[in-house]
């Protein structure tokens, strides 16, 4: 079998840049016009902020990968490589694959990827924030690796398909 590259979807990640561009003036809109509402002032103002920051963060990740040209997906031989979301998990050894399922979570679907050492994919994340988002994941769905399709350019259950394909090839020669 063959390598597989999956490219990054350029309309799809338009979409989530202007989502999160959406969410970010919705933020300051409520921060400007919090005195306008009949809600507490302390929870308009934070929630404002989180809006800004949160989708602000999205927007900005999303801006950059309309212009990378490197894969959101790898799958190969040797395991898979996850470049497709701002806390991806990078290379992934079919060794360290115990499972992959499908999961969905507000009405996104997911893979979900266990491992048998979901630690070392925790202590890879440097940046803090990031390191808070993987052990969400990993607590909510039981892996710290949970891949969106969300802007790849494939469809979910083509994609799902793929990795149980090459998974089922290469997991037991690995």
């Amino acid at each position: 079998m063959n390598d597989i590259e999956i490219k990054l979807s350029k309309k799809k990640t338009v979409f989530l840049f202007l989502g999160s561009l959406a969410f970010v003036l919705i933020g300051i809109f409520l921060i400007v016009f919090q005195a306008e509402t009949d809600l507490p002032f302390l929870f308009v103002v934070i929630t404002g902020v989180l809006c800004i920051a949160f989708f602000g963060y999205t927007g900005l990740y999303s801006l950059k990968q309309l212009f990378n040209k490197e894969p959101g997906f790898i799958i190969n031989s040797k395991g898979i490589v996850d470049l497709s979301s701002g806390v991806c998990a990078g290379f992934i050894s079919w060794e360290d694959i115990i499972e992959i399922n499908r999961s969905t979570f507000f009405n996104q679907e997911f893979i979900v990827v266990k491992v048998n050492n979901p630690e070392k994919y925790i202590d890879k994340v440097t940046s803090p924030i990031k390191k808070k988002a993987v052990i969400a994941n990993h607590k909510m769905m039981g892996s710290p690796i949970n891949i969106s399709n969300s802007i790849l350019d494939i469809k979910f259950d083509t994609f799902y398909n793929l990795l149980m394909e090459y998974m089922k090839k290469y997991k037991e020669s690995a």
